[in-house]
């Protein structure tokens, strides 16, 4: 197989490699799932996208009409990823064509969320303790903020409290300025239910005015600061 695809054109070859990157990156973390023939034909997909830019560029050199190629092959590829699936979903779903996704399970659901970010999360254990990250918004800049949903059902996130038989504790020592941020690992056979809050695109856009603004004012008073100090 190898062999044969390297004995295609360099033209066939650039779509294709393209076309698979596209669609390695449209679907990263969601393609679990796919068959073979998924894999194949969504390549085929956007594959198109390069063979197109290499119709219009068919005076340029071979380099610069394959590069061109793969870049808008990518970028249709986060396009798709970011506005296309979605645009899709509301095209069908508006005239009650389908309300179906093709996704495999409601926990894959929760891992192809793009828009909506999650400020907090709560995990029951077997046990009866309940785990808590009670506002993610702390750890937007620490490592794999703000959680990691595996796609076994395991989950990995920043635990500010616990909860057993009606005594909370509140963990204090999440965030250290010298080890660095604490993260916890949740294994999906001690899980018994996961609780996930997700922020609405309103909540989400009046969030960054806010956080601008807090910058915007940070700024201003080291500013003042400092010309009262050179004052």
């Amino acid at each position: 197989m190898p062999t044969d695809i390297l004995s295609l054109s360099w033209k066939v070859q650039v779509a294709l490699a393209s076309g698979y990157a596209a669609y390695m990156i449209s679907y990263r973390g969601i393609r679990g799932h796919h068959s073979a023939h998924d894999t194949v034909f969504l390549t085929l997909v956007f594959s198109l996208i390069a063979s197109a830019e290499l119709w219009l560029t068919r005076s340029f050199s071979p380099l610069i009409a394959g590069v061109c190629a793969f870049v808008l092959s990518v970028s249709g590829g986060l396009l798709w990823r970011r506005h296309g699936m979605e645009m899709l979903m509301n095209l069908l779903r508006d005239p009650d064509t389908t309300w179906s996704d093709d996704t495999p399970s409601a926990w894959a659901k929760l891992q192809e969320n793009r828009t909506r970010p999650v400020s907090q999360i709560s995990v029951l254990l077997k046990d009866g303790t309940w785990l808590r990250c009670d506002d993610t918004s702390q750890f937007n800049n620490a490592p794999y903020a703000p959680c990691v949903l595996g796609a076994n059902g395991d989950i990995i996130m920043y635990l500010t409290s616990t909860d057993k038989d009606e005594e909370e504790r509140i963990q204090k020592t999440v965030m250290c300025d010298v080890f660095g941020a604490r993260l916890t690992y949740i294994p999906s056979a001690e899980i018994s239910r996961v609780n996930i809050r997700l922020m609405t695109p309103s909540v989400v856009s009046r969030g960054r005015r806010l956080h601008l603004l807090g910058r915007l004012s940070r700024r201003f008073r080291l500013s003042t600061r400092a010309d009262t100090s050179d004052t």
